[in-house]
């Protein structure tokens, strides 16, 4: 298909599900992951943890600097240490700006963060033209199922505003903005019985978040510590980037067994990609999105925090050989697939960074992943069949760049078959 046709395909698919296309990105970009050619993200600064007059400052920085940070509490006062940092106010009845710089031998990376005393309120202007899709509830729901044999858990609760960081209308403005840019992504095609509605529900448990793509309504389970702070939206991106990938395509659904090799490398891959790219729209767009300023620094340093664990992934795998996996071993302990799929949305990040656009690659990325049919999908379960799941993968990134990135990914030791590569481009009309 060419390119003109392409997007005009696009942009009608989205037209019928009710999903405008947003102007074309416009170079350069406001925000970065700045995780391109020279490695990966280096200083990170979480959004504060407030406790009275009391705060603390976590983070992480990639490079490892032996030499203690500088910490400016913007109240005058300063200090040198490492994460985390602790400081207490004398007076809370304002805001601070703290400034946190590593030293490096040469240079200095600098970042700051907003310490905010006052409660955040309704720092958002709703689009009215974004849909009302997610309810963080305030009471258990009762969630039926969509797949035979997958039953949701029954233990699973509500928040109390108490559990929340901003208001509880501003948590769902924040999803309503994710679900409508992941939609997008997706191509508008989605299952009509599974992602069009979701509600977050509360497991404190769990100790962390999870998708649950196959209810009805579409479900996502967090500790309430996600919601206690903004620096848990990009966790909330990558379930919610769970559930609609999952139902995506309408025709055969991606989802299947939590515990089979489809929710290995493409769930995880995608849901890391989508809660990155997702982040970057909003990031560079907050007044198309309404949203005030402490809304867009949190999901900023959420989004800094999340990418770094990315990064830091993808260099792991590298020193440590590139273990290459894309499902789980037999009795392995721990995720043997983790540094394979960090490593493929590292990739696309990086990518992305370089086109200085997101949602196009990812759009096309997504139109050849949703090809998807049974016939795949036995290939797909095959145990064995690695080149299978990581060409399907690599073929469809390729696509998304209109680039061969074969190379790229062989040189980090990837399994591929170059007659499946073949196969799926020749979908999209070989291009």
């Amino acid at each position: 298909m060419e390119p003109f046709l392409a997007l005009l395909a696009t942009t009608l698919t989205l037209a019928a599900a009710g999903l405008a296309l947003p102007a074309q990105d416009a170079p350069p970009p406001r925000f970065r992951f700045r995780a391109v050619l020279d490695g990966p993200l280096s200083l990170t600064v979480e959004e504060p943890e407030i406790a009275g007059p009391a705060v603390t400052i976590t983070g992480g920085d990639a490079r490892c600097p032996h030499v203690p940070f500088t910490f400016d509490w913007g109240d005058g006062a300063r200090e040198e240490g490492f994460f985390p940092a602790r400081h207490t106010y004398c007076d809370t009845g304002r805001d601070y700006t703290v400034t946190v710089t590593a030293h490096y031998d040469p240079g200095e990376a600098v970042e700051s963060v907003r310490v905010r005393f006052a409660p955040v309120r309704d720092e958002f202007a709703r689009d009215e033209r974004i849909p009302r899709r997610v309810r963080v509830a305030a009471a258990p729901v009762t969630l039926g199922t969509t797949v035979p044999g997958y039953a949701p858990p029954a233990d699973l609760g509500g928040f109390t505003d108490a559990d929340l960081a901003v208001p509880r209308a501003a948590w769902e403005y924040l999803l309503d903005v994710g679900h409508y840019l992941q939609a997008g992504f997706c191509n508008g095609d989605l299952d009509p019985s599974g992602g069009r509605e979701q509600v977050v529900l509360c497991q404190p448990e769990f100790g962390g978040a999870f998708s649950l793509w196959f209810t009805s309504p579409v479900a996502m389970g967090t500790d309430p510590a996600y919601l206690r702070s903004l620096s848990g939206v990009s966790s909330l991106y990558h379930e919610l980037g769970h559930n609609l990938t999952l139902n995506s395509p309408a025709a055969c659904r991606l989802g299947g067994r939590t515990d089979g090799p489809m929710s290995t490398i493409v769930s995880e891959t995608l849901a890391q990609i989508f809660q990155h790219a997702t982040a970057w729209e909003i990031l560079n767009h907050p007044a198309r999105y309404g949203l005030g300023e402490a809304l867009a620094e949190g999901v900023r340093q959420s989004a800094l925090a999340a990418f770094a664990i990315t990064a830091r992934s993808h260099r792991d795998y590298v020193a440590a050989g590139c273990p290459f996996a894309t499902r789980q071993g037999a009795g392995e302990e721990g995720d043997g697939t983790f540094g394979t799929f960090m490593t493929l949305a590292y990739v696309f990040v990086e990518s992305a960074e370089e086109r200085g656009a997101f949602r196009a690659p990812l759009q096309r990325t997504m139109a050849l992943l949703q090809t998807f049919r049974e016939a795949d999908r036995v290939r797909y379960q095959e145990r064995e069949n690695d080149a299978f799941r990581a060409t399907f993968l690599v073929a469809a990134l390729s696509h998304g760049f209109e680039r061969d990135l074969r190379g790229r990914f062989r040189a980090l030791r990837f399994v591929l078959d170059d007659a499946v590569y073949t196969e799926m481009l020749g979908r999209m009309g070989g291009k």
